[in-house]
Protein backbone atom coordinates (compact mmCIF):
# COMPACT_ATOMS: atom_id res chain seq x y z
CA UNK A 1 0.00 0.00 0.00
CA UNK A 2 3.21 2.03 0.04
CA UNK A 3 2.36 3.76 -3.63
CA UNK A 4 -1.06 4.21 -2.74
CA UNK A 5 -0.33 6.23 0.20
CA UNK A 6 2.38 8.23 -2.33
CA UNK A 7 0.01 8.54 -4.64
CA UNK A 8 -2.89 9.91 -2.27
CA UNK A 9 -0.42 12.46 -0.19
CA UNK A 10 1.54 13.97 -3.35
CA UNK A 11 -2.18 14.93 -4.19
CA UNK A 12 -3.37 15.55 -0.95
CA UNK A 13 -0.35 18.10 -1.15
CA UNK A 14 -0.61 19.34 -4.00
CA UNK A 15 -4.61 20.03 -3.32
CA UNK A 16 -3.83 21.69 0.09
CA UNK A 17 -1.12 24.02 -1.25
CA UNK A 18 -3.04 24.94 -4.48
CA UNK A 19 -6.95 25.76 -3.53
CA UNK A 20 -6.70 26.45 0.54
CA UNK A 21 -5.40 30.36 1.09
CA UNK A 22 -5.00 29.52 4.55
CA UNK A 23 -2.38 26.39 4.04
CA UNK A 24 1.18 27.89 4.35
CA UNK A 25 3.27 24.34 4.88
CA UNK A 26 2.35 20.34 3.90
CA UNK A 27 6.00 18.78 3.93
CA UNK A 28 6.11 15.01 4.28
CA UNK A 29 9.26 13.24 4.81
CA UNK A 30 10.09 9.62 5.67
CA UNK A 31 12.03 8.37 8.65
CA UNK A 32 15.52 7.55 7.59
CA UNK A 33 16.13 4.76 10.01
CA UNK A 34 12.53 3.27 10.01
CA UNK A 35 11.38 2.65 6.06
CA UNK A 36 7.49 3.48 5.70
CA UNK A 37 7.16 5.72 9.03
CA UNK A 38 6.15 8.90 7.75
CA UNK A 39 6.39 12.38 9.11
CA UNK A 40 3.87 15.33 7.60
CA UNK A 41 3.99 18.81 8.73
CA UNK A 42 1.41 20.72 7.96
CA UNK A 43 0.81 24.64 9.01
CA UNK A 44 -2.26 26.82 8.52
CA UNK A 45 -3.39 30.26 9.26
CA UNK A 46 -5.25 29.72 13.32
CA UNK A 47 -7.33 26.70 14.04
CA UNK A 48 -9.88 28.39 11.51
CA UNK A 49 -7.71 27.15 8.75
CA UNK A 50 -7.24 24.14 10.16
CA UNK A 51 -10.63 23.15 10.54
CA UNK A 52 -11.24 24.48 7.01
CA UNK A 53 -8.54 21.80 5.89
CA UNK A 54 -10.38 18.88 7.29
CA UNK A 55 -13.65 19.50 5.32
CA UNK A 56 -12.04 19.53 2.20
CA UNK A 57 -13.33 16.84 -0.38
CA UNK A 58 -9.74 16.11 -1.20
CA UNK A 59 -9.78 15.14 2.91
CA UNK A 60 -12.15 12.99 2.64
CA UNK A 61 -9.81 11.04 0.58
CA UNK A 62 -7.19 10.76 3.04
CA UNK A 63 -9.97 9.61 5.68
CA UNK A 64 -10.98 6.66 3.37
CA UNK A 65 -7.85 5.30 3.02
CA UNK A 66 -7.41 5.71 6.92
CA UNK A 67 -10.65 3.92 7.38
CA UNK A 68 -9.32 0.67 5.29
CA UNK A 69 -6.73 -0.25 7.39
CA UNK A 70 -3.71 0.34 5.16
CA UNK A 71 -0.96 0.59 8.64
CA UNK A 72 0.79 -1.72 10.41
CA UNK A 73 -0.20 -2.56 13.93
CA UNK A 74 1.18 0.43 15.74
CA UNK A 75 1.62 2.59 12.93
CA UNK A 76 -1.36 4.43 13.17
CA UNK A 77 -1.34 8.15 12.36
CA UNK A 78 -1.53 10.26 15.41
CA UNK A 79 -1.87 13.92 15.01
CA UNK A 80 0.69 15.88 17.40
CA UNK A 81 -0.23 19.54 18.57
Amino acid sequence: RREDFFSLIKDNQKKTLDLEPAALQYVVGEDTETPNTFYIHEEFIGAEGFDAHRTMPHNANWAKFKDSNPFCEGGEPTLDF
